[in-house]
């Protein structure tokens, strides 16, 4: 019986360690979470991290890895697989921590044999190796959030959210490794960062941009479908109170009656919904709410939903108090 075990698991060992060593490409993603043999890749990854006792050669291959786990994050990101995603992200960020342990552990033992008269200066091969593989682990911390930024734009709706979080705590974790670098190779990496950060504000600026245009298509085929449409919304101030008004063109031929719901946002937020109906050619001139504003610029966004909550049309504009 125990025979069998071990053959069964020197087959398993075997068939992971063809695919680990199967043109295993940093740059590409490994087996992903969700396949069976995900379990048994992860653990071919341990053992030869474990068989290399080069401290250099180890945070090399952690950093290879990581961006290995990155790439694995961003294919299930871009399939809507959050759960799955979160699966390859916290690997990595385990990597990240064990080679940002052993740098700081050659750090230290570089301090510690700075002390004996036959020591290596700091600017040796040796302290030039540290600083070089600090600053590969930061170039790698980065990418991952320019990876997560190029999964954003493809993303469903529900993972968005998580992809711009796990970008804040990416930003925090590149701290980390910036400190204790020597002026030069912070000044370099620090320089990385800001150049990354703009990279990847862009990236998500123009991915939601894009949502929003094709929101707004969508938005004008159901104007269409429904024959009714915003043609312009507007806030008033009356006597410190702000008056929230409306003018809504309904242009059906078939008279039928529509009846919906007039959504108001303030700052993108929620504020309040109205119940709303029109007939056949019936413009709706309504005043919703009256409310009290400091003052200050607002964006103001009206949202015309159908019975289901479906959008139909919107208009935003700016009010100044």
């Amino acid at each position: 019986m125990i025979l069998r075990l071990l053959i069964a698991l020197f087959l398993i060992v075997v068939v992971s360690a063809t695919i680990y060593s199967g043109a295993k490409d940093k740059n590409e993603a490994g087996l992903k979470p969700g396949n069976p043999l995900y379990v048994f890749d992860s653990l071919i990854e341990k053992i030869d991290l474990w068989g290399t006792k080069d401290k250099e050669e180890k945070i090399k291959k952690l950093t290879g890895l990581i961006e290995e786990k990155l790439n694995e994050a961003a294919e299930l990101l871009g399939q809507g697989d959050d759960e799955l995603a979160q699966q390859s992200l916290a690997a990595g960020d385990d990597y990240i921590k064990d080679a940002l342990d052993f740098i700081n552990t050659l750090k230290s033992k570089k301090a510690s044999d700075g002390a004996s008269a036959d020591a290596e200066a700091p600017g040796s091969a040796s302290a030039q190796k540290i600083e070089q593989l600090t600053q590969d682990l930061g170039e790698a911390v980065l990418k991952k959030q320019e990876i997560l930024a190029d999964a954003y734009k493809n993303a469903p709706a529900s993972t968005k959210g998580f992809i711009e979080e796990t970008i804040k705590d990416s930003q925090e974790e590149i701290k980390k490794v910036v400190e204790d670098l020597d002026a030069e190779s912070n000044e370099k990496l620090t320089s990385d960062i800001e150049q990354t950060q703009e990279l990847v504000d862009d990236k998500i600026e123009e991915a939601k941009e894009e949502e929003i245009k094709k929101e707004l298509e969508d938005l004008s085929n159901q104007e269409k479908k429904y024959n009714i449409w915003i043609d312009h919304f507007y806030a008033e101030d009356e006597d410190g109170m702000t008056a929230v008004s409306a003018h809504i063109r309904r242009r059906d031929p078939q008279c039928r009656p529509f009846k919906g719901k007039f959504n108001l946002y303030v700052n993108n937020t929620f504020y309040r919904s109205f119940d709303l109906s029109a007939n056949g050619y019936e413009d709706v001139r309504k005043t919703f709410d009256k409310f009290f504003l400091e003052k200050g610029t607002y964006w103001m966004t009206g949202v015309l939903v159908d019975g289901q909550g479906s959008k139909i049309s919107n208009k935003q504009f700016k009010l100044i108090i």
